[in-house]
């Protein structure tokens, strides 16, 4: 399968085994992470490829959100190797699927989006982009005297998760051992 829908079709498949106890560590997960980022330019394209992946309402998608089996599919699909003097690899797979992957789950967001515009202007428009911005997508839409308004409570609160997430990580590289109530340095 070398066109989009059928990548998406493998990894959905692959996310429905049974894969027992398997869960990625956090060094997977951040693995993971850095190489969607790599490959599909940032957290925002990112979040829009694994919503065009994994949701059947296609919104973006959160790291924070993949089922265990859907991070053993991305695992695999990116399959992960080492050269001998320690380089890290993706499989030739990944390398070659990742850009059609983007391109449609573009294509599909873009048509969306440009549906919301033809329907609701521009200003529905803006206010969609600023939710996804903030780190999320409205969660909930309602017709007022024709107007659309934007819940932006989840988009909001995930951007809050995310920046107490990247201070943890400063705390963690300034040696502070975060799980630890006394917030006291690992190395002392």
């Amino acid at each position: 399968m070398n066109d989009a829908n059928g990548v998406r079709e493998r990894l959905r498949m692959m996310a429905r085994v049974d894969i027992g106890e398997w869960l990625p560590t956090q060094g997977q997960r951040g693995a993971c992470i850095g190489t969607l980022n790599k490959y599909f330019g940032d957290n925002t394209m990112r979040h829009l490829v694994l919503g065009w992946l994994f949701r059947d309402d296609f919104g973006p998608l959160s790291s924070k959100a993949l089922t265990p089996g859907q991070w053993y599919a991305l695992w695999n699909w990116i399959g992960f190797s080492k050269t001998d003097d320690g380089q890290t690899l993706v499989s030739d797979l990944f390398h070659n699927e990742h850009a059609l992957v983007l391109t449609e789950a573009l294509r599909v967001f873009n048509a969306a989006t440009l549906e919301i515009q033809r329907q609701f202007g521009d200003e529905a428009l803006s206010i969609l982009r600023q939710a996804v911005a903030l780190g999320g997508i409205a969660t909930h839409t309602f017709y007022d005297n024709q107007e659309v308004q934007y819940d932006f409570k989840a988009a909001v609160s995930a951007a809050s998760d995310e920046k107490e997430a990247r201070q943890r990580q400063l705390l963690r590289e300034l040696g502070y051992d975060v799980d630890d109530p006394a917030d006291t340095l690992v190395n002392s």
